[in-house]
């Protein structure tokens, strides 16, 4: 059981910051997305929740599996591009 903290602790992270970050978004995605010009090749908005749920759920994963002697550098940067992504 232990080896699953690993990974269910940066999966909850990455999935409190997506959530969280789209709180942030939803006048805009109410208001504004709607109302731009887009391709015919953007998929549906319903789309858009499943991706990023699977790829944060992958993110959390990935920092789960890091291991060698660059751990601590690796979850810096893990840590950065879960700062961009919100």
């Amino acid at each position: 059981m232990k080896k699953w903290l690993q990974y269910i602790w940066p999966v909850a992270i990455c999935l409190v910051t997506g959530f969280s970050a789209s709180l942030f978004q939803k006048t805009a995605l109410a208001d504004w997305y709607p109302t731009l010009e887009k391709s015919v090749l953007t998929p549906p908005a319903l789309v858009f929740p499943v991706v990023w749920t699977i790829l944060y759920v992958l993110m959390g994963i990935a920092l789960g599996r890091i291991q060698g002697k660059n751990l601590q550098r690796a979850i810096g940067l893990w840590w950065i591009t879960i700062g961009f992504q919100f």
